[in-house]
């Protein structure tokens, strides 16, 4: 499929200065994750009048691929709607630096409660189930759609859980996507991206 217009995704950009500002200069302590492709942040941004929750994921200039994964991930976020997928709030592509801008879900991700069976009843793993469920029908089968998405990279760190414990699909920065007539084609994926297993 063709490559995103980025002057259409213009309306989704936040300035450098704001960034740094609601995480403080990426300040160690809103730091709350740290991966080969970069590290997650969490803030405070005033947008739209409104101050709101982020979580700021800031590209490694070294990543090799972080080019295509970072307008990977604008393209499938600005053009997926869902309410078990995650909200974009928007991105920067300023002074080399690439960083994406996502609504924060308040209890992180699904790996911080695996082996809390209070907090996580089998009744509570079965709604996350379901709603990841939805999540995938819709990204793989919406009719309306001119194009499906294979994400490639679902495990219990790419489930956020909102403070309601609904989960919100995040990470389509490895996603592929397929033309609408080719989504019920068979495809052979021949290097496996991050997770093995």
């Amino acid at each position: 499929m063709s490559s995103p217009n980025h002057d259409d995704l213009a309306h989704l950009k936040i300035p450098l200065k704001d960034i740094l500002s609601a995480t403080n200069n990426f300040a160690e302590k809103n730091n709350v994750e740290e991966a080969d492709f970069g590290n997650q942040y969490q803030g405070q941004l005033l947008w739209s009048g409104e101050l709101i929750e982020i979580l700021a994921r800031r590209y490694n200039k070294e990543w090799s691929e972080r080019e295509q994964e970072f307008w990977m991930e604008i393209s499938m976020l600005s053009s997926l709607k869902h309410k078990n997928l995650v909200s974009l709030v928007g991105f920067c592509d300023e002074n080399d630096e690439k960083i994406i801008i996502i609504k924060l879900e308040n209890y992180g991700s699904l790996d911080n409660f695996l082996s809390d069976t209070m907090m996580l009843t089998w009744l509570r793993r079965l709604e996350i189930c379901v709603g990841v469920s939805h999540a995938l029908s819709y990204i793989h089968y919406d009719e309306h759609r001119e194009f499906s998405v294979i994400h490639r990279n679902i495990d219990s760190l790419t489930v956020l859980l909102n403070d309601n414990f609904e989960p919100k699909l995040s990470e389509f920065r490895l996603s592929m996507k397929i033309e609408e007539s080719q989504r019920h084609h068979s495809f052979l994926v021949d290097k496996v991206r991050d997770t093995n297993g």
